[in-house]
């Protein structure tokens, strides 16, 4: 990927709260075309390949090596983790990437000096407003503000509600954990955590997308 794909980064990135600060990760969001004839599992597979494909070229320019220096992992369940042939390693190691995927967009962020995590959803069309109720009651935290759940019941396309559903899963994946029921393990695990809703392009439609970091100590 050359600097056709730099330019295409640089018009997707995203906008959010600290991004200017010292530090902060970067986001970006790419288009994912919807191929009607691919079979699921191969469109998965085309934008998982996409995506790490845009932040090998992301990578390769901030630290002015060659793409193909660099590779990502694809461990199923764990975050993508960087390695090069080239430079320091301890370099390398202390880069956080994280990657999601939704219907017709990913998002992909990187972190030179700490953990990240990014998601985006959308909000499926057959969901139950009483369902999404009860799940935002299991896993989300309790002093979460009260209208969310609320919105969610008058409006299945409240933007605030899945702004804040967002966030939640960037959090946990920046700590690199699983859904799970909301507890006080959790909270101390989520600890420390700053999550804050992304601006996405208007070709994102009704997605909500979000980014979560936390340094490296």
């Amino acid at each position: 990927m050359g600097s056709m794909a730099e330019d295409a980064l640089a018009r997707a990135r995203c906008r959010f709260d600290g991004l200017a600060a010292a530090g902060a990760p970067e986001v970006w969001a790419l288009p994912q075309p919807d191929r009607a004839q691919a079979h699921p599992e191969d469109e998965r597979a085309h934008q998982r390949q996409s995506a790490r494909d845009a932040l090998r070229a992301r990578l390769a320019a901030v630290f002015g090596v060659a793409t193909e220096d660099i590779a990502i992992s694809r461990q199923r369940g764990a975050a993508p983790r960087v390695s090069a042939h080239v430079g320091d390693s301890t370099r390398w190691a202390n880069v956080g990437l994280s990657i999601g995927h939704e219907r017709g967009v990913s998002l992909i962020a990187w972190h030179g000096t700490g953990l990240v995590g990014v998601d985006v959803v959308r909000l499926a069309v057959h969901a139950d407003a009483a369902e999404l109720a009860r799940v935002a009651q299991l896993y989300l935290e309790p002093n979460r503000p009260s209208a969310l759940v609320h919105q969610a019941q008058k409006a299945m396309n409240t933007g605030a509600f899945l702004s804040y559903w967002a966030c939640h899963e960037a959090r946990l994946k920046c700590a690199g954990l699983a859904l799970v029921e909301w507890s006080d393990a959790l909270a101390t695990q989520l600890a420390g955590i700053h999550a804050v809703p992304v601006k996405l392009p208007p070709w994102a439609g009704d997605a909500a997308g979000a980014v979560a970091w936390r340094w490296r100590y």
